[in-house]
């Protein structure tokens, strides 16, 4: 979506306020005296650039601003190996725009293997990783071992971890006390193009 000017963000922000005081949209005429404007003229244009840059819709009535969700901008990072490990370089190489509410702190990495198939996750997939929440056994993790990154399923037991392919001809990796690895997020979603 297009960039706001600041006018428009006063503009859009008057209209979630509202909506969140009042449980519906402002009128026209109420969005431009809390603005302090003398005439409506502006905030008719306002919403009407608003519309064309796909933040809002409207149709007809005193109350018929209706705001579209909230997006944000999704990197993809790279490739992550599901297979052999492989060392990986975290470099943004596209976007997508996903709503706000699923996108704080995840990025998108594209499949490289089939050693997690049984679990969904095939060579050339995207996949939504998640670098805020807690990894516990039994998610499917992106790590990095020694330098190389992968991801399998998390097996915590209490004197190893184990990162576990979901392929049977793959083994799994156990992480000993001398091996250097990092948790760098857990995967969240699965995006498959035919």
């Amino acid at each position: 979506m297009e960039e706001l000017t600041s006018a428009q963000k006063r503009v859009l922000g008057t209209v979630k306020e509202y909506h969140v005081l009042k449980g519906y949209p402002p009128s026209i005429r109420e969005i431009a005296e809390s603005l302090g404007y003398a005439s409506t003229k502006a905030v008719h244009v306002h919403l009407k650039n608003l519309e064309q840059k796909g933040y809002i819709r409207r149709s007809s009535g005193a109350r018929s601003i209706e705001i579209n969700s909230e997006f944000m901008r999704i990197p993809v990072l790279g490739v992550i190996s599901a297979g052999r490990p492989l060392l990986s370089e975290e470099h943004m190489e596209n976007m997508f725009i996903i709503p706000e509410a699923e996108g704080s702190g995840r990025f998108f990495l594209k499949i490289n293997g089939d050693s997690m198939i049984n679990a969904g996750l095939e060579n050339g997939d995207m996949v939504l990783v998640d670098r805020n929440s807690e990894a516990k056994s039994g998610d499917i993790v992106v790590a990095i071992v020694n330098g190389e990154s992968t991801v399998k399923t998390l097996v915590k037991q209490s004197d190893r971890i184990i990162l576990r392919p979901e392929n049977p001809d793959y083994q799994p990796l156990i992480v000993s006390s001398n091996d250097d690895m990092r948790i760098i997020g857990i995967v969240v979603g699965n995006l498959k193009f035919f």
